[in-house]
């Protein structure tokens, strides 16, 4: 009885490999969604427009689409959204300009944060208990010590 089930499935299914049809891409949607990936959404918190759903991103690719369009270059399209919003709207900003700033800032905090770790750490090694003077018992202190490990031994 399964094979019968599986020759029925089998027979139904031949008439969708038949009708498959090989989809053909647009060279100008594929374009788009590649200069769309190269864009910020100035709206959202840094996601492309080719993945943002809000209403600025669907007017920035329909910019997109029109530039290519009238038959500008991609970098003519970057340059167009550059001026408009700035070097911000690039999701990879250049590391020169006001793009160096984006670029040089994290090492440059990352090696502030580690010798202001260094400078803590040495502070404190060189403060420690230990380097200070010893607190002086008195004669008391001292018999109640000794009473105590004599307890601890019996």
């Amino acid at each position: 009885m399964n094979n019968k089930f599986l020759f029925f499935i089998l027979l139904l299914s031949m008439p969708l490999m038949v009708c498959a049809v090989d989809v053909a891409e647009d060279p100008k949607e594929r374009e788009i969604l590649e200069i769309s990936k190269k864009l910020r959404c100035t709206v959202c918190q840094n996601q492309p427009i080719s993945e943002s759903r809000s209403k600025l991103a669907g007017d920035m690719r329909d910019v997109v689409a029109e530039q290519l369009a009238r038959g500008k270059s991609e970098q003519q399209i970057l340059q167009y959204f550059v001026e408009r919003y700035g070097d911000y709207v690039l999701i990879k900003p250049p590391s020169s300009g006001n793009g160096l700033l984006v670029w040089a800032f994290p090492p440059l905090l990352l090696i502030t944060a580690l010798i202001f770790a260094v400078t803590v750490m040495r502070r404190r090694a060189t403060s420690t208990p230990a380097n200070k003077s010893a607190v002086e018992l008195s004669e008391e202190d001292r018999e109640r010590i000794q009473r105590a490990r004599k307890e601890d031994k019996e």
